[in-house]
Protein backbone atom coordinates (compact mmCIF):
# COMPACT_ATOMS: atom_id res chain seq x y z
CA UNK A 1 0.00 0.00 0.00
CA UNK A 2 1.15 3.22 -1.01
CA UNK A 3 1.23 5.40 2.36
CA UNK A 4 -1.86 4.51 4.42
CA UNK A 5 -4.03 4.30 0.80
CA UNK A 6 -4.89 1.23 -0.75
CA UNK A 7 -4.70 1.43 -4.41
CA UNK A 8 -7.19 0.18 -6.63
CA UNK A 9 -6.26 -0.23 -10.88
CA UNK A 10 -9.67 -0.92 -12.53
CA UNK A 11 -9.37 -1.61 -16.18
CA UNK A 12 -12.08 -1.06 -18.76
CA UNK A 13 -12.00 -0.99 -22.76
CA UNK A 14 -13.55 2.56 -23.32
CA UNK A 15 -15.78 5.01 -21.64
CA UNK A 16 -18.39 5.29 -24.49
CA UNK A 17 -22.54 5.99 -23.39
CA UNK A 18 -22.59 2.74 -21.89
CA UNK A 19 -24.79 2.17 -18.58
CA UNK A 20 -22.15 -0.48 -16.92
CA UNK A 21 -19.25 2.23 -17.91
CA UNK A 22 -21.30 5.36 -16.26
CA UNK A 23 -21.51 2.85 -13.25
CA UNK A 24 -17.59 1.87 -13.22
CA UNK A 25 -16.90 5.35 -13.15
CA UNK A 26 -19.29 6.80 -10.43
CA UNK A 27 -17.84 4.17 -8.51
CA UNK A 28 -14.77 5.46 -8.60
CA UNK A 29 -15.70 8.50 -7.79
CA UNK A 30 -17.52 7.62 -4.04
CA UNK A 31 -14.18 5.69 -3.25
CA UNK A 32 -13.31 7.58 0.04
CA UNK A 33 -10.31 9.50 -0.94
CA UNK A 34 -8.59 9.28 2.34
CA UNK A 35 -8.70 5.62 2.17
CA UNK A 36 -8.57 4.36 -1.25
CA UNK A 37 -6.50 5.56 -4.36
CA UNK A 38 -8.41 4.81 -7.85
CA UNK A 39 -6.01 4.53 -11.17
CA UNK A 40 -8.37 3.92 -14.77
CA UNK A 41 -6.80 2.45 -17.08
CA UNK A 42 -8.48 1.98 -21.12
CA UNK A 43 -7.63 -0.11 -23.85
CA UNK A 44 -9.15 2.95 -26.12
CA UNK A 45 -8.71 5.89 -25.59
CA UNK A 46 -12.07 7.25 -26.81
CA UNK A 47 -15.94 7.27 -25.43
CA UNK A 48 -18.26 10.31 -24.77
CA UNK A 49 -17.71 9.55 -20.91
CA UNK A 50 -13.71 10.44 -20.98
CA UNK A 51 -14.86 13.99 -20.03
CA UNK A 52 -16.77 13.21 -17.33
CA UNK A 53 -13.75 11.39 -15.33
CA UNK A 54 -12.91 13.59 -12.69
CA UNK A 55 -9.45 14.86 -11.94
CA UNK A 56 -8.10 13.16 -9.18
CA UNK A 57 -8.31 9.81 -11.04
CA UNK A 58 -5.40 9.03 -12.89
CA UNK A 59 -6.11 7.72 -16.28
CA UNK A 60 -3.74 5.54 -18.24
CA UNK A 61 -3.69 4.33 -21.61
CA UNK A 62 -2.26 0.74 -22.77
CA UNK A 63 -1.86 1.93 -26.00
CA UNK A 64 -1.35 5.06 -28.38
CA UNK A 65 -3.73 3.51 -30.85
CA UNK A 66 -7.31 4.60 -30.14
CA UNK A 67 -8.78 1.27 -30.91
CA UNK A 68 -8.66 -1.93 -29.64
CA UNK A 69 -6.14 -4.26 -31.71
CA UNK A 70 -5.90 -7.84 -30.77
CA UNK A 71 -2.76 -8.06 -32.19
CA UNK A 72 -1.77 -5.49 -29.59
CA UNK A 73 -2.81 -7.78 -26.94
CA UNK A 74 0.72 -8.52 -25.50
CA UNK A 75 1.76 -4.70 -25.38
CA UNK A 76 -1.42 -4.44 -23.84
CA UNK A 77 -0.77 -6.92 -21.09
CA UNK A 78 2.68 -5.34 -20.50
CA UNK A 79 1.21 -2.05 -20.00
CA UNK A 80 -0.84 -3.30 -17.50
CA UNK A 81 1.81 -5.71 -15.50
CA UNK A 82 3.61 -2.26 -14.97
CA UNK A 83 0.39 -0.08 -13.48
CA UNK A 84 -0.83 -3.55 -11.70
CA UNK A 85 2.78 -3.47 -9.71
CA UNK A 86 1.78 -0.23 -8.52
CA UNK A 87 -1.64 -1.27 -7.00
CA UNK A 88 -2.65 -3.82 -5.03
CA UNK A 89 -6.58 -4.84 -6.20
CA UNK A 90 -6.78 -5.13 -10.23
CA UNK A 91 -10.16 -4.11 -11.02
CA UNK A 92 -11.55 -6.18 -14.12
CA UNK A 93 -14.53 -3.53 -14.32
CA UNK A 94 -16.40 -4.86 -17.47
CA UNK A 95 -17.12 -8.63 -18.57
CA UNK A 96 -14.93 -10.36 -20.82
CA UNK A 97 -11.61 -8.86 -22.19
CA UNK A 98 -11.40 -5.86 -19.34
CA UNK A 99 -11.44 -8.86 -16.93
CA UNK A 100 -8.87 -11.56 -18.81
CA UNK A 101 -6.39 -8.60 -18.74
CA UNK A 102 -6.94 -8.23 -15.54
CA UNK A 103 -6.39 -11.72 -14.12
CA UNK A 104 -3.42 -12.43 -16.14
CA UNK A 105 -1.94 -9.10 -15.38
CA UNK A 106 -2.82 -9.46 -10.92
CA UNK A 107 -1.84 -12.96 -11.53
CA UNK A 108 1.82 -11.94 -13.28
CA UNK A 109 2.37 -9.08 -10.85
CA UNK A 110 1.17 -10.88 -7.56
CA UNK A 111 -1.85 -8.62 -7.24
CA UNK A 112 -5.83 -10.13 -5.61
CA UNK A 113 -8.20 -9.25 -8.59
CA UNK A 114 -11.98 -8.80 -8.71
CA UNK A 115 -14.10 -9.56 -11.68
CA UNK A 116 -17.22 -7.51 -11.65
CA UNK A 117 -20.62 -8.72 -13.78
CA UNK A 118 -22.90 -6.26 -15.01
CA UNK A 119 -25.19 -9.14 -17.32
CA UNK A 120 -26.29 -12.37 -17.14
CA UNK A 121 -23.22 -14.55 -18.84
CA UNK A 122 -25.13 -17.18 -20.43
CA UNK A 123 -27.10 -14.66 -22.87
CA UNK A 124 -24.04 -12.37 -23.40
CA UNK A 125 -21.44 -15.36 -24.47
CA UNK A 126 -22.12 -15.39 -28.12
CA UNK A 127 -19.02 -17.71 -29.10
CA UNK A 128 -17.26 -20.83 -28.06
CA UNK A 129 -13.93 -19.45 -27.64
CA UNK A 130 -15.57 -16.54 -25.14
CA UNK A 131 -16.92 -19.78 -22.78
CA UNK A 132 -13.66 -21.25 -22.66
CA UNK A 133 -12.27 -18.08 -21.43
CA UNK A 134 -15.01 -17.47 -19.14
CA UNK A 135 -14.62 -20.91 -17.66
CA UNK A 136 -10.96 -20.95 -17.45
CA UNK A 137 -10.07 -17.56 -15.93
CA UNK A 138 -13.48 -16.55 -14.07
CA UNK A 139 -13.27 -19.00 -11.21
CA UNK A 140 -9.43 -18.05 -10.60
CA UNK A 141 -10.10 -14.82 -9.83
CA UNK A 142 -9.90 -14.07 -5.75
CA UNK A 143 -13.25 -12.26 -5.64
CA UNK A 144 -16.16 -11.81 -8.64
CA UNK A 145 -18.97 -8.83 -7.87
CA UNK A 146 -22.51 -9.22 -8.96
CA UNK A 147 -24.91 -6.20 -9.45
CA UNK A 148 -27.85 -8.41 -9.32
CA UNK A 149 -28.87 -11.84 -7.87
CA UNK A 150 -29.77 -12.44 -11.35
CA UNK A 151 -25.76 -12.24 -12.77
CA UNK A 152 -24.95 -14.46 -9.52
CA UNK A 153 -26.83 -17.15 -11.09
CA UNK A 154 -25.53 -16.54 -14.38
CA UNK A 155 -21.90 -17.01 -13.37
CA UNK A 156 -22.94 -20.03 -11.17
CA UNK A 157 -24.36 -21.48 -14.54
CA UNK A 158 -21.55 -21.22 -17.09
CA UNK A 159 -18.71 -21.46 -15.14
CA UNK A 160 -17.13 -24.17 -12.06
CA UNK A 161 -16.94 -20.50 -9.43
CA UNK A 162 -16.82 -21.38 -5.74
CA UNK A 163 -20.07 -19.54 -4.64
CA UNK A 164 -18.44 -17.96 -1.78
CA UNK A 165 -16.28 -15.74 -4.48
CA UNK A 166 -19.47 -14.04 -5.74
CA UNK A 167 -20.52 -11.45 -3.78
CA UNK A 168 -23.79 -9.30 -4.98
CA UNK A 169 -23.40 -5.37 -4.71
CA UNK A 170 -25.63 -3.23 -6.35
CA UNK A 171 -24.41 -0.02 -7.95
CA UNK A 172 -24.29 3.20 -6.65
CA UNK A 173 -26.55 5.94 -7.91
CA UNK A 174 -26.66 9.71 -7.50
CA UNK A 175 -30.47 10.03 -7.23
CA UNK A 176 -30.65 13.11 -6.22
CA UNK A 177 -28.61 14.79 -8.50
CA UNK A 178 -30.85 12.67 -11.37
CA UNK A 179 -33.83 14.29 -9.93
CA UNK A 180 -31.94 17.76 -9.72
CA UNK A 181 -31.01 17.19 -13.76
CA UNK A 182 -34.59 16.03 -14.40
CA UNK A 183 -35.51 19.49 -13.65
CA UNK A 184 -33.83 21.29 -16.49
CA UNK A 185 -36.52 21.92 -19.23
CA UNK A 186 -36.61 19.05 -22.45
CA UNK A 187 -34.48 19.63 -25.32
CA UNK A 188 -36.71 22.08 -28.65
CA UNK A 189 -36.45 19.51 -30.59
CA UNK A 190 -38.73 17.06 -27.85
CA UNK A 191 -41.49 20.17 -27.54
CA UNK A 192 -43.69 18.94 -30.19
CA UNK A 193 -43.22 15.22 -29.52
CA UNK A 194 -44.60 15.51 -26.00
CA UNK A 195 -48.01 17.19 -27.03
CA UNK A 196 -49.72 13.20 -27.17
CA UNK A 197 -48.95 10.88 -24.40
CA UNK A 198 -45.44 9.77 -24.98
CA UNK A 199 -43.85 6.37 -23.86
CA UNK A 200 -39.80 6.45 -23.83
CA UNK A 201 -37.41 3.92 -24.21
CA UNK A 202 -33.54 4.33 -23.80
CA UNK A 203 -30.27 2.43 -24.17
CA UNK A 204 -28.14 1.65 -27.04
CA UNK A 205 -29.47 0.57 -30.40
CA UNK A 206 -28.99 -3.25 -30.43
CA UNK A 207 -30.49 -6.37 -30.48
CA UNK A 208 -30.07 -6.92 -27.07
CA UNK A 209 -31.83 -3.96 -25.79
CA UNK A 210 -35.24 -5.41 -27.96
CA UNK A 211 -35.91 -1.98 -29.58
CA UNK A 212 -37.48 -3.93 -32.18
CA UNK A 213 -39.91 -5.44 -30.60
CA UNK A 214 -40.75 -2.24 -28.82
CA UNK A 215 -41.17 -0.62 -32.18
CA UNK A 216 -44.03 -3.64 -33.10
CA UNK A 217 -46.00 -3.21 -29.90
CA UNK A 218 -46.20 0.61 -30.07
CA UNK A 219 -47.69 -0.29 -33.72
CA UNK A 220 -50.34 -2.43 -32.39
CA UNK A 221 -51.09 0.07 -29.70
CA UNK A 222 -51.37 2.56 -32.07
CA UNK A 223 -53.86 0.06 -33.91
CA UNK A 224 -56.31 -0.44 -30.94
CA UNK A 225 -57.01 3.36 -31.30
CA UNK A 226 -54.60 4.37 -28.39
CA UNK A 227 -52.95 7.50 -29.54
CA UNK A 228 -49.59 8.33 -28.39
CA UNK A 229 -45.69 8.80 -29.57
CA UNK A 230 -43.01 7.01 -28.85
CA UNK A 231 -39.73 8.18 -28.10
CA UNK A 232 -36.45 6.25 -28.56
CA UNK A 233 -32.92 8.02 -27.23
CA UNK A 234 -30.00 5.99 -27.03
CA UNK A 235 -26.39 6.15 -28.92
CA UNK A 236 -26.70 5.83 -32.67
CA UNK A 237 -25.74 2.84 -34.85
CA UNK A 238 -26.42 1.25 -37.85
CA UNK A 239 -29.02 -0.72 -36.22
CA UNK A 240 -30.93 2.56 -35.90
CA UNK A 241 -31.83 1.95 -39.66
CA UNK A 242 -33.41 -1.12 -38.94
CA UNK A 243 -35.27 0.65 -36.62
CA UNK A 244 -36.75 3.10 -38.66
CA UNK A 245 -37.11 0.61 -42.00
CA UNK A 246 -39.14 -1.50 -39.22
CA UNK A 247 -41.60 1.73 -38.48
CA UNK A 248 -41.75 2.82 -42.12
CA UNK A 249 -43.06 -1.06 -42.76
CA UNK A 250 -45.56 -0.66 -39.90
CA UNK A 251 -46.88 2.85 -40.91
CA UNK A 252 -45.97 4.26 -37.57
CA UNK A 253 -43.28 6.69 -38.83
CA UNK A 254 -45.00 9.63 -37.63
CA UNK A 255 -45.76 8.55 -34.53
CA UNK A 256 -41.93 7.35 -33.26
CA UNK A 257 -38.81 9.34 -32.88
CA UNK A 258 -35.49 7.39 -33.10
CA UNK A 259 -32.91 9.96 -31.47
CA UNK A 260 -29.03 9.38 -31.10
CA UNK A 261 -27.20 10.40 -27.45
CA UNK A 262 -28.91 12.82 -25.59
CA UNK A 263 -26.43 14.45 -22.44
CA UNK A 264 -29.56 14.62 -20.37
CA UNK A 265 -32.32 11.72 -20.69
CA UNK A 266 -33.83 12.97 -17.53
CA UNK A 267 -36.17 15.45 -18.52
CA UNK A 268 -37.54 13.50 -20.76
CA UNK A 269 -37.80 10.05 -18.40
CA UNK A 270 -39.68 12.51 -16.19
CA UNK A 271 -42.34 14.26 -19.16
CA UNK A 272 -43.02 10.90 -20.46
CA UNK A 273 -45.98 8.48 -19.62
CA UNK A 274 -44.10 5.90 -18.86
CA UNK A 275 -40.83 4.17 -19.46
CA UNK A 276 -40.55 1.10 -21.46
CA UNK A 277 -37.97 -1.82 -21.13
CA UNK A 278 -37.94 -3.62 -23.78
CA UNK A 279 -34.23 -5.24 -23.28
CA UNK A 280 -34.05 -9.49 -23.65
CA UNK A 281 -31.08 -9.32 -21.13
CA UNK A 282 -30.23 -6.82 -18.06
CA UNK A 283 -28.20 -7.43 -15.30
CA UNK A 284 -29.65 -4.32 -13.06
CA UNK A 285 -30.55 -1.99 -15.78
CA UNK A 286 -29.60 1.67 -14.72
CA UNK A 287 -32.87 3.68 -16.84
CA UNK A 288 -34.94 1.33 -14.73
CA UNK A 289 -33.76 2.45 -11.26
CA UNK A 290 -33.31 6.03 -12.76
CA UNK A 291 -37.31 6.12 -13.81
CA UNK A 292 -37.90 4.94 -10.42
CA UNK A 293 -36.32 7.80 -9.32
CA UNK A 294 -38.53 10.15 -11.31
CA UNK A 295 -41.52 8.33 -10.15
CA UNK A 296 -42.70 7.06 -13.29
CA UNK A 297 -44.48 4.11 -14.48
CA UNK A 298 -42.80 1.21 -15.87
CA UNK A 299 -43.29 -1.53 -18.37
CA UNK A 300 -40.55 -3.97 -18.02
CA UNK A 301 -39.59 -7.66 -19.50
CA UNK A 302 -38.23 -10.06 -17.13
CA UNK A 303 -34.80 -10.04 -18.38
CA UNK A 304 -32.50 -10.19 -15.01
CA UNK A 305 -31.98 -7.90 -12.67
CA UNK A 306 -35.39 -5.82 -14.01
CA UNK A 307 -37.13 -8.81 -11.98
CA UNK A 308 -35.36 -8.31 -8.63
CA UNK A 309 -36.27 -4.66 -9.02
CA UNK A 310 -39.76 -4.56 -9.73
CA UNK A 311 -41.63 -7.17 -8.45
CA UNK A 312 -42.73 -5.52 -5.47
CA UNK A 313 -43.50 -2.18 -7.29
CA UNK A 314 -46.69 -1.06 -8.06
CA UNK A 315 -46.08 1.64 -10.88
CA UNK A 316 -44.45 -1.34 -12.82
CA UNK A 317 -45.78 -4.24 -14.69
CA UNK A 318 -43.53 -7.02 -16.19
CA UNK A 319 -44.05 -8.99 -19.25
CA UNK A 320 -42.26 -11.86 -20.61
CA UNK A 321 -39.42 -11.73 -23.37
CA UNK A 322 -39.73 -11.08 -27.07
CA UNK A 323 -43.85 -10.93 -26.25
CA UNK A 324 -45.08 -8.18 -28.68
CA UNK A 325 -48.70 -8.70 -27.54
CA UNK A 326 -48.05 -8.73 -23.27
CA UNK A 327 -45.78 -5.79 -24.37
CA UNK A 328 -48.29 -4.12 -26.24
CA UNK A 329 -51.22 -4.81 -23.36
CA UNK A 330 -48.75 -3.47 -20.88
CA UNK A 331 -48.27 0.16 -23.23
CA UNK A 332 -51.82 0.15 -23.56
CA UNK A 333 -52.56 -0.13 -19.59
CA UNK A 334 -50.12 2.87 -18.52
CA UNK A 335 -51.72 4.81 -21.38
CA UNK A 336 -55.19 4.17 -19.88
CA UNK A 337 -54.64 4.45 -16.27
CA UNK A 338 -53.45 7.68 -16.12
CA UNK A 339 -53.39 7.00 -12.28
CA UNK A 340 -51.16 4.65 -12.38
CA UNK A 341 -48.34 6.91 -11.61
CA UNK A 342 -49.43 7.87 -8.35
CA UNK A 343 -48.91 4.45 -7.34
CA UNK A 344 -45.39 5.71 -6.52
CA UNK A 345 -45.30 4.04 -2.66
CA UNK A 346 -43.09 4.16 -0.27
CA UNK A 347 -41.98 0.29 -0.84
CA UNK A 348 -40.11 2.05 -4.02
CA UNK A 349 -38.85 5.11 -1.66
CA UNK A 350 -37.47 2.16 0.18
CA UNK A 351 -36.47 0.01 -2.33
CA UNK A 352 -34.43 3.00 -3.84
CA UNK A 353 -32.36 3.42 -0.78
CA UNK A 354 -30.45 0.27 -1.86
CA UNK A 355 -29.34 2.16 -4.52
CA UNK A 356 -27.84 5.12 -2.40
CA UNK A 357 -23.58 5.63 -2.77
CA UNK A 358 -23.50 5.95 1.12
CA UNK A 359 -25.27 2.27 1.35
CA UNK A 360 -23.35 0.40 -1.67
CA UNK A 361 -20.07 1.78 -0.97
CA UNK A 362 -19.30 0.30 2.09
CA UNK A 363 -19.42 -3.28 0.82
CA UNK A 364 -17.23 -2.15 -1.77
CA UNK A 365 -14.70 -1.05 0.38
CA UNK A 366 -15.03 -3.71 2.70
CA UNK A 367 -14.51 -6.24 -0.30
CA UNK A 368 -11.52 -4.27 -1.26
CA UNK A 369 -10.18 -3.95 1.94
CA UNK A 370 -10.32 -7.52 2.40
CA UNK A 371 -8.94 -9.29 -0.30
CA UNK A 372 -5.97 -6.58 -0.61
CA UNK A 373 -4.92 -8.16 2.70
CA UNK A 374 -5.06 -11.69 1.34
CA UNK A 375 -1.92 -13.20 0.59
CA UNK A 376 -1.03 -13.31 -3.21
CA UNK A 377 0.05 -16.55 -4.20
CA UNK A 378 2.11 -15.68 -7.47
CA UNK A 379 3.77 -12.76 -5.90
CA UNK A 380 5.54 -15.05 -3.82
CA UNK A 381 6.72 -16.70 -6.62
CA UNK A 382 7.49 -14.37 -8.65
CA UNK A 383 9.37 -12.70 -5.81
CA UNK A 384 11.10 -16.11 -4.65
CA UNK A 385 12.40 -16.64 -8.61
CA UNK A 386 13.84 -12.91 -8.73
CA UNK A 387 15.42 -13.12 -5.43
CA UNK A 388 16.81 -16.12 -5.35
CA UNK A 389 18.11 -16.81 -8.95
CA UNK A 390 19.71 -19.88 -8.26
CA UNK A 391 16.27 -22.01 -8.56
CA UNK A 392 14.88 -22.03 -11.69
CA UNK A 393 10.61 -22.25 -12.32
CA UNK A 394 8.43 -23.09 -14.83
CA UNK A 395 5.44 -20.91 -16.20
CA UNK A 396 2.64 -22.97 -14.79
CA UNK A 397 -0.15 -20.22 -15.47
CA UNK A 398 0.83 -20.25 -19.03
CA UNK A 399 0.81 -24.35 -19.36
CA UNK A 400 -2.45 -23.89 -17.81
CA UNK A 401 -3.98 -21.96 -19.40
CA UNK A 402 -2.74 -23.01 -22.87
CA UNK A 403 -3.56 -26.88 -21.60
CA UNK A 404 -7.37 -25.46 -21.83
CA UNK A 405 -7.41 -23.36 -24.74
CA UNK A 406 -7.32 -24.59 -28.33
CA UNK A 407 -7.38 -21.52 -30.43
CA UNK A 408 -4.61 -20.95 -32.23
CA UNK A 409 -5.08 -17.54 -32.24
CA UNK A 410 -4.72 -16.99 -28.29
CA UNK A 411 -2.08 -19.63 -27.46
CA UNK A 412 -0.10 -17.68 -30.50
CA UNK A 413 -0.15 -13.85 -28.78
CA UNK A 414 -0.06 -15.76 -25.30
CA UNK A 415 2.76 -17.13 -26.54
CA UNK A 416 4.72 -14.09 -27.47
CA UNK A 417 3.77 -12.69 -24.38
CA UNK A 418 5.19 -15.17 -22.34
CA UNK A 419 8.21 -13.81 -24.19
CA UNK A 420 8.15 -10.41 -23.58
CA UNK A 421 7.38 -10.94 -19.90
CA UNK A 422 10.11 -13.28 -19.60
CA UNK A 423 12.81 -10.78 -21.28
CA UNK A 424 11.36 -7.48 -19.28
CA UNK A 425 11.88 -9.37 -15.89
CA UNK A 426 15.10 -10.51 -17.15
CA UNK A 427 17.75 -9.82 -14.47
CA UNK A 428 21.45 -10.21 -15.39
CA UNK A 429 23.34 -12.72 -12.69
CA UNK A 430 26.18 -11.41 -11.08
CA UNK A 431 29.45 -13.91 -10.76
CA UNK A 432 28.62 -14.56 -7.07
CA UNK A 433 25.08 -15.43 -7.39
CA UNK A 434 26.25 -17.71 -10.81
CA UNK A 435 29.33 -19.61 -8.51
CA UNK A 436 26.22 -20.48 -5.81
CA UNK A 437 24.85 -24.27 -5.90
CA UNK A 438 21.75 -24.65 -7.93
CA UNK A 439 18.91 -26.74 -7.88
CA UNK A 440 17.01 -27.23 -11.37
CA UNK A 441 13.46 -28.58 -12.34
CA UNK A 442 12.74 -29.65 -15.16
CA UNK A 443 9.86 -31.70 -17.03
CA UNK A 444 11.66 -33.91 -18.72
CA UNK A 445 15.15 -33.95 -20.60
CA UNK A 446 16.05 -31.10 -22.77
CA UNK A 447 13.46 -28.71 -20.79
CA UNK A 448 16.44 -28.04 -18.99
CA UNK A 449 19.11 -27.40 -21.81
CA UNK A 450 16.00 -25.10 -23.38
CA UNK A 451 15.42 -23.29 -20.13
CA UNK A 452 18.74 -22.19 -18.51
CA UNK A 453 21.42 -24.30 -20.64
CA UNK A 454 23.30 -20.93 -20.81
CA UNK A 455 23.49 -20.54 -16.88
CA UNK A 456 24.25 -23.69 -16.43
CA UNK A 457 27.11 -23.23 -18.34
CA UNK A 458 28.49 -20.45 -16.79
CA UNK A 459 27.84 -21.70 -13.32
CA UNK A 460 30.17 -24.87 -14.39
CA UNK A 461 32.76 -22.70 -15.56
CA UNK A 462 32.72 -21.04 -11.85
CA UNK A 463 32.57 -24.42 -10.06
CA UNK A 464 29.16 -24.09 -8.78
CA UNK A 465 27.05 -27.51 -7.87
CA UNK A 466 24.62 -27.67 -10.18
CA UNK A 467 21.37 -30.27 -9.36
CA UNK A 468 18.80 -31.13 -12.02
CA UNK A 469 15.83 -32.56 -11.08
CA UNK A 470 13.76 -34.43 -13.80
CA UNK A 471 9.82 -34.87 -12.47
CA UNK A 472 9.96 -37.46 -15.34
CA UNK A 473 11.74 -39.62 -17.58
CA UNK A 474 10.51 -38.32 -20.68
CA UNK A 475 8.82 -41.86 -21.83
CA UNK A 476 5.25 -40.36 -22.38
CA UNK A 477 5.97 -37.79 -23.98
CA UNK A 478 4.88 -38.48 -27.10
CA UNK A 479 2.55 -41.88 -28.51
CA UNK A 480 4.71 -42.44 -31.86
CA UNK A 481 7.34 -44.27 -29.60
CA UNK A 482 6.51 -46.73 -27.21
CA UNK A 483 7.11 -45.15 -23.57
CA UNK A 484 9.19 -48.48 -22.71
CA UNK A 485 11.27 -47.64 -25.61
CA UNK A 486 10.91 -43.95 -25.16
CA UNK A 487 12.40 -44.04 -21.84
CA UNK A 488 15.47 -45.92 -22.89
CA UNK A 489 15.97 -43.67 -25.80
CA UNK A 490 15.92 -40.63 -23.50
CA UNK A 491 18.35 -42.36 -21.10
CA UNK A 492 20.51 -42.84 -23.69
CA UNK A 493 20.39 -39.11 -25.55
CA UNK A 494 21.22 -37.63 -21.73
CA UNK A 495 24.42 -40.11 -21.81
CA UNK A 496 25.69 -38.83 -24.53
CA UNK A 497 24.84 -35.25 -24.66
CA UNK A 498 28.06 -33.35 -25.00
CA UNK A 499 26.72 -30.60 -23.00
CA UNK A 500 26.18 -33.16 -19.90
CA UNK A 501 30.00 -34.59 -20.56
CA UNK A 502 31.29 -30.72 -20.37
CA UNK A 503 29.45 -30.25 -17.01
CA UNK A 504 29.29 -33.66 -15.31
CA UNK A 505 31.74 -32.99 -12.81
CA UNK A 506 29.77 -30.50 -11.00
CA UNK A 507 26.03 -32.32 -12.15
CA UNK A 508 24.32 -34.74 -10.07
CA UNK A 509 20.55 -35.48 -12.12
CA UNK A 510 17.29 -37.39 -10.75
CA UNK A 511 14.68 -38.59 -11.74
CA UNK A 512 11.66 -37.95 -9.55
CA UNK A 513 9.44 -40.12 -11.05
CA UNK A 514 11.51 -43.21 -10.09
CA UNK A 515 11.00 -42.49 -6.36
CA UNK A 516 7.58 -41.99 -5.43
CA UNK A 517 6.49 -44.02 -3.09
CA UNK A 518 9.45 -46.48 -3.73
CA UNK A 519 7.43 -47.11 -7.23
CA UNK A 520 9.19 -46.44 -10.53
CA UNK A 521 7.11 -44.94 -13.37
CA UNK A 522 5.77 -48.29 -14.91
CA UNK A 523 3.36 -48.02 -11.35
CA UNK A 524 2.62 -44.79 -11.35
Amino acid sequence: MGGNKLRILFILQKLCCNGAHGVALNLQLHLDRSRYEPTLLLLENKGKYLSRIPEDIKVVFAHKSLNYNRYLVPYYLVKIMAEARKNDVIVGAIEFRPTYLAYLAATLAGKQSVGWVHVPLEKAIFTRMARQYVRLLYPKLTSIVCVSNATKHSVLKVTPVKPERLKVIYSPYELDSIREKANEPVPDWAESIFKKPTLIGVGRMCHEKGFDILVEAHARVIRKGIDHNLLIIGPSNPFQNKLQELARDLRVVDSITIHGYVNNPYPLIKKASALVLSSRVEGLSNVVIEALALGRPIVATKCGGPDEILSDVKSAILVPIDDVDALASGMSTVLKEHRLGERFSSTSVELLQRFLPQNTMSKWEQLLTEISQQKAGAEQTIQTGRKQPGVAMGGCIWSDILHHVDNSFFRVWLGRFHNMIMSHTACELSEKELAGSTLVFAPHQDDETLGCGGTIIKKNRLGAKVTIVFLTDGRKSTNLIPASELGVLRQKELDLSIFYHEVFSFLRITFIDRYINGASLQNT
